[in-house]
């Protein structure tokens, strides 16, 4: 997954794996979550929001099944 930097204060870079619809968030404390099962669009949207950090507490976060690198593997969040 290629990642792209976003101007945030908690959020880093963003990437998107078309192939499995999975969502990578790098925060700038050095955590890493995957987001599985994310619409395209929603990436779209989160690269272009004003507040990286609003959008994904608004569109994502609670909205999809996730994990953290720390997790290895583990669901961390489900629908």
């Amino acid at each position: 997954m290629d990642y792209v930097k976003v101007r945030s204060s908690t959020v880093g870079a963003v990437g998107y794996d078309d192939f499995a619809n999975v969502l990578g968030v790098q925060f700038l404390n050095g955590s890493e979550y995957h987001y599985f099962a994310v619409p395209k669009v929603l990436f779209e949207g989160l690269t272009a929001a004003s507040s990286v950090g609003t959008y994904l507490n608004a569109f994502i976060k609670d909205a999809v099944t996730s994990s953290s690198e720390s997790d290895k593997g583990a669901v961390r969040k489900s629908l």
